[in-house]
């Protein structure tokens, strides 16, 4: 079964349009996987270690999901594709939208060197073209929805001659994200003398510069506005000097406005820090035994070698004196044989 975004189940759009999963005989089942290649730049890569911008490339899968051995990687030409395709990739790699980007320097390095014949720098096979055209209709598909199409590279010759040839530089590439929308995550914390609202801003997994924005900052007490002068920091965000000794409260908390707009807000509360703070006491607890026992072992380690360097001084000794009574009876004999001539 060819599944949809919702698995086995289907659904109407407005447009009176729908999605539905597709039965297909098990003889002509076959599955796409996609993988992104970022080059090796640690930008194109999540926190969790996942890629989520690249090249993209493809192999068939079987019925029970297996790939097979004559089914290689293949490049995907980017000529008559669109921007629900790419969203349509993305989705099938886990995430839920997608776009087209140009080839940076490192992706165009990265694709050059496989998308021709013969063999990469490392030795390993370079990837031919596979697939090209592909495009869908809507935002809310998987690649081989019946509302995306594509055609086989080596069809696309034989219909369209030279002009459906593809280079280095007509490779695919994407970037995936989790939402189109402009997200703010808002991170509060405090000290006796120091408070720091630290916002984060995406949009379609790009960064934002808040700093850049005209943006007014307002940090609160207990919902009571404090009247003081707030400096920004690109790594550590908004922050401010205040001294909250002998300060008796239950929440302080960061707002952020844009044209008198509220658009983000975060809050630390006094018992998350003192929760915070007894995790912290019992992972230090933990360090402390830690360290200990890695004391232990390491002054356990050093008398074995003492010990063992002992050892080996008094197998030195005993042999360098056999030695010389080795050499001494070679001496003597030597010695004996000249006298008895």
């Amino acid at each position: 079964m060819q599944k949809t975004i919702k698995e086995d189940m289907g659904w109407c759009r407005q447009d009176g349009s729908f999605e539905i999963p597709q039965c297909v005989h098990r003889d002509e089942y076959f599955g796409l996987e996609f993988k992104l290649d970022n080059g090796q730049d640690k930008k194109m890569v999540s926190k969790d270690g996942k890629v989520h911008t690249g090249t993209v490339s493809v192999r068939q899968l079987d019925a029970d999901g297996n790939t097979d051995p004559e089914n290689e990687w293949e490049a995907v030409c980017k000529d008559g594709s669109n921007n629900f395709a790419a969203g349509a990739i993305c989705r099938s790699l886990g995430f839920k939208q997608g776009e087209h980007i140009e080839l940076s320097k490192k992706l165009k390095q990265a694709t050059e060197s496989k998308t021709t014949d013969g063999k990469t720098t490392d030795g390993s096979a370079k990837l031919n073209w596979g697939w090209t055209n592909f495009a869908c209709d809507f935002d809310d598909t998987l690649p081989q929805s019946r509302h995306c199409r594509a055609t086989r590279y080596e069809e696309a010759r034989k219909q369209m001659g030279l002009k459906a040839l593809c280079f280095g530089f007509d490779v695919m590439a994407v970037r995936c994200f989790e939402s189109t929308a402009f997200n703010v995550n808002v991170d509060v914390r405090f000290s006796k003398k120091k408070i720091s609202c630290n916002a984060q801003a995406t949009k379609r997994q790009n960064r934002i510069n808040l700093g850049a924005e005209d943006l007014q900052v307002k940090f609160l007490l207990d919902d009571v506005e404090i009247e003081t002068e707030v400096k920004f920091n690109r790594k550590r965000g908004f922050s401010t000097k205040y001294s909250l000794k002998n300060i008796d409260f239950n929440c302080l908390s960061c707002e952020l406005y844009m044209e008198d707009i509220l658009f983000a807000k975060g809050e630390k509360c006094s018992d998350d820090e003192k929760e915070n703070g007894e995790d912290d006491n019992k992972e230090n607890g933990k360090n402390e035994d830690d360290k200990k026992e890695v004391e232990k072992m390491a002054t356990k380690k050093m008398a074995q070698r003492k010990r063992t360097k002992k050892r080996v001084k008094k197998m030195t000794i005993k042999k360098m004196a056999k030695m010389k009574m080795t050499k001494k009876m070679a001496k003597r004999k030597r010695t004996k044989k000249r006298v008895d001539k």
